[in-house]
């Protein structure tokens, strides 16, 4: 994985999502929306360092968010600055679908975690959504609750994970599989 750099790479991103939310609707998954993420937020999320891709040549293949906090998922206690890393935004392609790709990219993120002494590795996806859901626990997450934020807020309630991570030694990242 490699950071994003411009706001080519943020057209990329913003494509890519937009292919998938169109797929997830056309198979009945409640997870984004066509169109729901503008180009001026991906930019600056990029400008901040928090994308990072995967790319295939020139095609993008693959791409995640990652943080050091997320008050607005996990509160301010749990999401504060350096209690985690956070995942949001894993995608791929689905022409690389069914390849252990997202697995890897999870690993890769729970290792650049640990590599940054962070205790634990979070994540979370609408809580109506079984197929994501089991793919988490599959990947060593446990369910940590809810997060519901409202219905003024247009956001769908979320269903949060987590995986804590052994302390790295050395130069090793120290991988745990579960809790």
């Amino acid at each position: 994985m490699t950071l994003a750099r411009d706001s080519a790479d943020a057209a990329d991103i913003i494509g890519l999502r937009d292919r998938l939310a169109h797929w997830q609707e056309s198979i009945g998954i409640t997870q984004w929306r066509v169109g729901e993420v503008s180009a001026f937020v991906v930019e600056r999320q990029v400008a901040a360092g928090e994308w990072y891709l995967m790319r295939h040549g020139t095609q993008l293949i693959a791409t995640a968010r990652v943080l050091t906090r997320d008050e607005h998922t996990w509160g301010p206690d749990l999401g504060a600055e350096g209690s985690a890393g956070y995942l949001h935004g894993l995608m791929v392609t689905r022409s690389a679908a069914g390849r252990g790709l997202g697995g890897r990219i999870l690993e890769w993120f729970c290792e650049l975690s640990a590599s940054h002494r962070l205790p634990a590795a979070r994540l979370d996806c609408v809580a109506s959504n079984p197929r994501l859901r089991r793919y988490y626990l599959d990947q060593g997450f446990t369910e940590r609750g809810i997060t519901d934020f409202g219905e003024s807020s247009g956001w769908a309630p979320v269903r949060r994970f987590e995986r804590l991570l052994a302390a790295p030694t050395g130069l090793s990242t120290g991988r745990r599989r579960g809790v």
